[in-house]
């Protein structure tokens, strides 16, 4: 019985230690927000084509114009920003496309007259800064860049919140936009500080009228932010805010309600967003596809065949050391390839030289003119001889050379 005291005491611990674990903790789950993914980081327009996707449109993305191979028929384009196309052919085709039932969506830039969009100076609009605004800039631009940082900080703060708190947009802010069919007017809020412009809106009595005059135009106080021009059995649609359909601002007022009306009539849906180009590989390999395979078959034959070893492999047997001489003439080949001449001079020099001194222990005591006569005398040799052989700088002549050596050695026997 004793023996079973401590079991007993240990399962009435776990048992009690369980009871107030699930009498005094409660299990919660929380939802954290890890921000936008990749694929939404990239493409600012995701939320636009899920939404698309989900009423049953047919829609597809791409960040270039590149990559659009075909013009949808009967279907509907929106492009981000105008200054993508780049070319008058692109505009012709483009115009082609509205001439047979075509709807394009453009966001118009602000203007500049160094850079002005092909597309928009056919039609005659322009994108301006509002007068407004343009002062309000030049008042930014001369604060500190601390403060702008500050101002920086708190929007992006505002940002944040904006999803938890109810966002309210000034009634002045709203541009109102009606559509056949449709009995309400639809709100959308563009956040641009510019507004569009076009030569009929202020026309008078003189003007005459083009078939590339707008249709349709929208705004509030503040300027105008929608104009539409009917070409052909197309529909061209200028705005100058392509957020309202960016995923964070896209659930706003009638924005989303605006993209589907514009696009459910349509076959299909693209959305053109971001600025990037292809890259040159693309190009290549959309106009020169043949090359590239010809060169990549041309370097795997060339690197198959500098790799290969042909015929058989012998094994270098001869293991015989060359003699002293033979180590000498390679070696002094080698200095004199590589012009190092004193190397080759310079030894047998000092080795007179030190016979020299054991044989006239005064001879470092005397000036080099002495020195070579004292030489010439001994060894009955000329002193220009004798002032080649041992001060004259060698210039590298093999003649010269030799003469050199020869000197050397009846001064070096003379000894």
């Amino acid at each position: 019985m004793r023996s079973k005291i401590p079991l007993i005491i240990t399962l009435v611990v776990i048992f009690l230690s369980t009871y107030v674990f699930f009498k005094l903790f409660e299990s919660y789950e929380e939802n954290k927000d890890l921000g936008w993914d990749k694929k939404a980081l990239r493409n600012p327009y995701l939320a636009a084509e899920q939404f698309l996707l989900k009423n049953k449109i047919n829609v597809t993305s791409s960040n270039n114009f590149e990559k659009l191979t075909h013009l949808p028929e009967q279907g509907m384009i929106f492009i981000s920003d105008s200054r993508k196309i780049l070319t008058k052919k692109r505009v012709a085709s483009i115009l082609d496309w509205l001439e047979k039932g075509g709807h394009l969506i453009i966001t118009a830039p602000v203007y500049n007259k160094n850079n002005p969009s092909i597309l928009l100076s056919k039609f005659k609009v322009k994108n301006n800064l509002r007068e407004k605004e343009d002062e309000e800039d030049d008042d930014v631009s001369e604060k500190k860049l601390s403060e702008k940082l500050n101002e920086i900080n708190d929007d992006l703060k505002k940002e944040k919140t904006k999803s938890k708190i109810e966002y309210i947009i000034p009634e002045s802010e709203i541009t109102y936009l009606s559509f056949t069919n449709i009995k309400e007017k639809l709100k959308i809020n563009f956040t641009s500080n510019s507004s569009l412009s076009h030569p009929y809106l202020y026309s008078d009595n003189d003007y005459k009228k083009t078939e590339l005059d707008p249709t349709y135009w929208a705004g509030n106080e503040s300027g105008t932010y929608f104009m539409q021009f009917e070409v052909g059995e197309g529909l061209l649609s200028i705005i100058t805010d392509n957020g309202i359909w960016h995923s964070s601002s896209i659930d706003e007022l009638d924005h989303a309600y605006l993209l589907w009306v514009l696009g459910k009539n349509n076959s299909e849906v693209v959305l053109l967003y971001g600025a990037s180009m292809p890259s040159i590989f693309y190009y290549m390999w959309q106009h020169a596809s043949e090359l590239i395979v010809a060169f990549s078959l041309w370097l795997l034959a060339w690197l198959f065949y500098r790799s290969r070893r042909f015929g058989k492999i012998f094994r270098n047997s001869d293991f015989t050391a060359r003699s002293i001489s033979e180590h000498i003439s390679a070696s002094s080949e080698y200095l004199w390839r590589n012009r190092k001449f004193e190397q080759l001079i310079e030894p047998v020099r000092n080795d007179i030289f030190k016979q020299i001194n054991r044989l006239y222990p005064y001879f470092d005591n005397l000036k080099q003119v002495e020195q070579v006569k004292l030489i010439s005398n001994h060894s009955k040799i000329e002193l220009n001889k004798v002032n080649v052989a041992l001060i004259k700088p060698f210039n590298g002549n093999e003649n010269e050379f030799t003469r050199i050596i020869s000197y050397l050695q009846k001064i070096r026997n003379s000894l």
